[in-house]
């Protein structure tokens, strides 16, 4: 008989080609889950073409403006204004509140949430017994103004029902989780409906979670595993039940997500944090997107969009560091712009150093030897500030004539060709980086299985 966890896993892999080299690689996979609640199709993401638009290239107005700050204040006020401008979004607050019962699985919905296990530093602390005394803040890995809240019940002394929403300031969040592990009980279905009247445009979800303890207690109660049909059916009764407990108190236009937080890639997880992308508003949502965890391919193909977006003004950043290094001397300043970029590609596709060493532990293997299984080209070319500066060297090609020493059309012909150029090797790395995830999707697929 096999456990839940291998039920959860593909029950069937199509053929998966991968071809060797890093910018093209052709997999068309797509995986049957033995559940229709679990999204296992493997989706290639297009990075489109290696040249930069003319429309982002440095304007002469910007030009004039960062030379007004070079003269007035220096190379490094003008890079530090760069770089606010390249991450505005990390200013963006978000604010995501959780609550629900005691026992519940707030804690580990929090750090699934976050890309976190229980012992890492900063995790939510899970216990059996009510840990939260006052909201607390968790903020995301990448910008402290994401943030999840872990909110205290509904009904205790300190947080009667008479004041909650008051009290915990309900209309300062973005969303709304309402989690519970069972039936919802009367102060769950209490707060939505006073959530739904108060506040009715407000982004209530609510969250079933330990579905895969449920499916664990019908293993226990038979002798055989659900088949096929029989375990879409359980899931269905699961959602059903809980639908109708809140419908008879009331509430309607529920958005529920079944999820197991200790297996984020099964279930509904991924549905929710797709939900989370849609509903923000638009001024937030590359913050939301990028603070998000490469669970679901919907969510890695908006990390991608949000990071190609990113190319145009990164790579003015990169030339205008290259203009004022003393290339004579060898020194290239952009070689640190564009690096910085780069890593925040891995950490954001979920192929950095820290979570290849999390998947090496969890599939018992050596990560050397993931690097090599997965022909993961930018683990070698970051390995070093010297071996980028190898890679490099193919696309630094530029070099300034006479013409680019004149005061206005030279000098911006100079910005713009620096910017071509560091714009190619981003362009290159993303989809660099975009195929390596791809690839650790569809292979993590066929490992996990075995």
């Amino acid at each position: 008989m096999r456990s839940v966890a291998e039920e959860e896993l593909p029950e069937a892999l199509g053929a998966v080609h991968i071809d060797p080299s890093y910018d093209e690689v052709d997999v068309q996979t797509t995986v049957t889950s033995f559940s229709d609640d679990i999204d296992w199709t493997i989706t290639d993401y297009d990075i489109g073409s290696d040249f930069v638009d003319d429309d982002v290239l440095v304007s002469e107005e910007d030009m004039n403006e960062y030379e007004k700050i070079l003269m007035e204040s220096g190379f490094n006020t003008l890079m530090q204004k760069l770089e606010e401008n390249n991450n505005q979004w990390k200013g963006v607050e978000i604010n995501i509140a959780i609550t629900g019962e005691s026992g519940c699985g707030k804690s580990t919905l929090i750090n699934a949430l976050r890309d976190m296990k229980a012992d890492d530093i900063g995790a939510a602390k899970i216990g059996c017994t009510e840990t939260t005394k006052e909201p607390t803040p968790y903020p995301y890995k990448e910008t402290e103004n994401v943030k999840i809240w872990d909110l205290p019940g509904v009904g205790t002394p300190n947080f009667p029902k008479e004041t909650y929403l008051k009290t915990i300031k309900i209309e300062q969040y973005d969303f709304i989780l309402l989690v519970s592990s069972t039936r919802y009980k009367e102060n769950d279905t209490w707060l939505a409906k006073e959530i739904n009247i108060s506040y009715p445009n407000s982004n209530l979800f609510f969250i079933r979670t330990k579905v895969d303890s449920d499916l664990e207690n019908y293993l226990k109660g038979h002798r055989m595993a659900p088949r096929m049909g029989q375990r879409t059916i359980l899931l269905k009764t699961i959602r059903d039940e809980s639908m109708a407990n809140l419908t008879a108190a009331g509430i309607k236009l529920v958005k529920m997500f079944l999820i197991n937080s200790h297996r984020p890639e099964t279930f509904e997880f991924g549905k929710l944090q797709t939900m989370l992308i849609e509903k923000v508003s638009a001024l937030k949502r590359d913050a939301m997107i990028l603070s998000l965890s490469s669970v679901s391919n919907n969510v890695v193909a908006e990390k991608i969009r949000v990071l190609e977006r990113r190319i145009g003004a990164v790579s003015v950043t990169g030339a205008i560091a290259a203009i004022k290094s003393e290339r004579q001397k060898g020194q290239r300043l952009e070689l640190d712009v564009l690096m910085t970029e780069v890593l925040l590609y891995k950490r954001q596709l979920g192929i950095d150093a820290h979570a290849i060493s999390v998947f090496a532990k969890m599939l018992k293997k050596q990560e050397e030897e993931l690097y090599m299984k997965l022909n993961m080209h930018s683990h070698a070319i970051l390995k070093t500030s010297f071996a980028f500066a190898k890679f490099y060297d193919q696309y630094d090609k530029f070099r300034p004539s006479a013409f680019h020493s004149f005061p206005l059309f030279g000098r911006i012909s100079k910005v713009r060709n620096y910017q071509r150029q560091c714009s190619m090797v981003l362009k290159c790395l993303l989809k660099m980086c975009s195929s390596e995830c791809h690839r650790l999707q569809t292979n993590l697929a066929i490992w996990l299985n075995e």
